[in-house]
Formats: C-alpha cells, structure tokens, sequence
C-alpha cells in the first residue's frame, strides 16, 4: 500500500489544513431505515495535515476559518435496495435539508447500485464548527462498509486558498 502525500493531490501550500480518511476493509456500521445516521467507520487516515480529523468520531474540526472542499463516498458492500437513498455532509451535526450548512446528494437507488458519493464546499468559523458525514435510506437497514478496498468509502476535505 502507497502512502498518498498532500502533495500528489495538487493541493497547493496553504490549502492546509487537509484531510483523507477511509475505512478499514473490516469497519462495518449500520445504518438504520428511515434515521439519519452519522457516519464513524471512516477510520484509517491517510494524511491530517494538522490533526483535525477525529478517527473515533469521524468528524473534521479545523481551527482555521475559511472555505473548505469536502468529498465523501459511502459504499454497501451488500448493495443499497430499492428506495430513497442520501448521503449528507453537514456542519455542526445538525440535518435539516436544504440548508447552507449542509452539502446533500439524494437518489433513488436500483437494487445491486451500492456507493453514494458527495462533493462542495462549506465556510467554517475555525472556532466551534464541525463537519461529518450523514446517510439515511428508506430501503430497509443498510450496511456500510465492509469492502475489500481502502477506497470503498472516504471523507476528505482541505481549506481553499484566496476564497
């Protein structure tokens, strides 16, 4: 396994701090029909330039304000069913759709489909806000996690520079 450095991702100097995190290939976590759930398995860290990243909680909680880029991607190593499927990233915890603070993907998932994935930016105050990831579905409880690769799921972000 390659170790990826901030610096083969084209982020520039000053696009710090910065983060990716996966999950194991042994995490697993549910999520259960119809609640929102907060994602925690992503817990290997493949760079965290400052150590803002938090691998128990999942949660990214810089010191710096500025605007920041996200991306997440959830996989179902057992496949999503059929039903309304989301995955968030949303600040300070707090899911209320269509929100500013939340970056939102929405999808009826087919049966045999199993990754979500979601990219944007979010302004951070460096003081008090977090970021973390969300998933509800409507399809029965879905399993997270569990894939044979360390790129089945992933959180990322890093702070934009001259925004």
């Amino acid at each position: 396994m390659s170790i990826i450095k901030v610096a083969d991702l084209g982020i520039l100097n000053g696009s710090t701090p910065a983060f990716m995190a996966h999950s194991n290939s042994s995490s697993t976590q549910t999520v259960s029909n119809g609640v929102w759930t907060e994602v925690t398995i992503n817990d290997q860290e493949e760079f965290d330039t400052d150590n803002f990243f938090n691998t128990s909680t999942g949660r990214f909680s810089p010191t710096v304000a500025g605007k920041y880029f996200f991306t997440a991607q959830i996989f179902a190593a057992n496949g999503i069913g059929t039903g309304l499927s989301s995955i968030l990233i949303t600040k300070n915890g707090s899911v209320t759709l269509d929100s500013k603070d939340e970056l939102g993907y929405l999808e009826r998932i087919a049966i045999g489909d199993n990754r979500l994935q979601v990219n944007g930016m979010l302004s951070l105050n460096g003081t008090s806000d977090y970021v973390s990831v969300f998933m509800f579905s409507n399809a029965g409880n879905i399993g997270i996690g569990g894939g044979s690769a360390k790129s089945t799921g992933l959180f990322g972000g890093y702070r934009i520079i001259g925004a």
